[in-house]
């Protein structure tokens, strides 16, 4: 076995691991490298795979990310693929990355695992690590949805002034872009976290979101006050998985919370899947976020194996 950084030519190779050991979560290589490509330049990452006569049979990251940037702070990954699991490789990718991470003096790492990957789940607490919280995968099957019994989220709207575009439509409002960056600065404020927020300057928000490649314009839904944005719920492409789409954010600035927007957002989306034939939604919500959880349940999103989030304290 051999552990090298990794290399242009190696993307194929590693979403063929990430799909293999997860494939509901499966991304394409293109994907992966995009992201890789348009990370914030603030944000430290380095990757390795393990090769085993020339085939790459495992890999691993650190990470930062920008909306909760720390400078000493990372995220780990270690996966192999299951033929290759419980002959070392995974604890030699793992000293790998506490070497490359050494100069960066890290304070804290966190990783996550899915509950039912019971064998991640021992290598990590072999290691010390500890569960902090739990984030849900959820899925929809929009095409039996009945919206009979929620037309009072949209006619309390109407009631209150508010309106639904998409950013699609907006394209002609010259400060589209401006009023998006401050919309989600705003609708971040109070989210629960791990870690303090920090959100990233107007052109990194602007690549990860609406210049990415997965962005759908026609079907990320803003509730407009006037011409002020007050709320936003999006979704986005799954290019491993053509007939579902991943539900984005969904967040109100905090003066206009309570009044049944979020609700009527997620209905959009819901309504958007419907009419466009996609077979499954899937969304994601942390254990700290209550209030969405309950939304979604309410919705008849359908809880999957949580993914346990896990962190370990490092001294300083």
């Amino acid at each position: 076995m051999h552990i090298r950084e990794q290399l242009p030519g190696d993307y194929e190779a590693i979403a063929h691991i990430v799909a293999t050991i997860y494939p509901e979560n499966a991304e394409t290589a293109a994907e992966i490298e995009y992201f890789d490509q348009h990370r914030a330049t603030n944000c430290r990452w380095q990757r390795f795979v393990a090769e085993e006569n020339g085939q790459i049979v495992g890999m691993a990251s650190f990470e930062q990310f920008a909306w909760i940037y720390h400078p000493h702070k990372f995220h780990l990954s270690v996966e192999v693929l299951p033929a290759h699991q419980r002959l070392g490789t995974g604890r030699a990718l793992y000293q790998q990355l506490l070497s490359a991470l050494a100069p960066y003096q890290p304070v804290c790492l966190r990783t996550r695992v899915r509950e039912d990957n019971t064998a991640g789940l021992h290598f990590a607490a072999g290691r010390g690590f500890v569960e902090e919280e739990r984030t849900w995968e959820s899925r929809l099957a929009p095409a039996g949805f009945d919206f009979t019994p929620y037309q009072y989220a949209f006619d309390r709207l109407v009631q209150q002034g508010i309106t639904l575009s998409t950013v699609a439509d907006l394209a002609s409002d010259p400060q589209r872009n401006e009023k998006l960056y401050h919309l989600a600065r705003a609708a971040t404020q109070g989210e629960p976290s791990v870690e303090p927020l920090t959100p990233p300057n107007k052109e990194q928000y602007l690549t990860d979101s609406l210049h990415n490649p997965n962005c759908l314009p026609d079907a990320w839904f803003i509730a407009l006050d006037g011409d002020h944005y007050v709320g936003e719920s999006s979704l986005w492409r799954m290019q491993a998985h053509e007939n579902e789409l991943d539900v984005g954010f969904t967040g109100v600035r905090p003066e206009y919370r309570g009044r049944g927007i979020a609700l009527a957002l997620k209905l959009r989306t819901i309504a958007y899947a419907q009419a466009h034939g996609i077979t499954r939604l899937v969304t994601f919500n942390s254990s700290l976020n209550q209030p969405m959880l309950a939304i979604n349940e309410r919705l008849g999103f359908e809880k999957q194996p949580a993914w346990i989030g896990l962190r370990k304290d490092l001294a300083t």
